[in-house]
C-alpha cells in the first residue's frame, strides 16, 4: 500500500476522535506501519493526557 503522509493535525484529530471513520482507519494504519508517526502519536497523546490532568488539578485548586 502506498501511503500519503499525514500531518500532526491529523494525528491530533485522531486522538480527539474528530475524524470520519474512513480517515480514522487510514490514520490508524499509517501510525501502526510508520515508526516516526507512532512516536509522534505517543508524544501528542501523552501531552494531551498531561494537559488534561494539569487542568483538572488547576480547577480543583481554584475551587478550594
Amino acid at each position: 500500500m502506498i501511503f500519503r503522509l499525514i500531518s500532526d493535525r491529523e494525528i491530533e484529530a485522531f486522538i480527539d476522535n474528530e475524524l470520519p471513520e474512513e480517515k480514522r482507519k487510514y490514520v490508524l494504519k499509517y501510525i501502526t506501519e510508520h515508526p516516526r508517526a507512532l512516536k509522534k502519536y505517543k508524544k501528542l497523546y501523552y501531552q494531551k493526557v498531561h494537559l488534561k490532568n494539569w487542568w483538572q488539578h488547576k480547577q480543583k485548586q481554584s475551587e478550594s
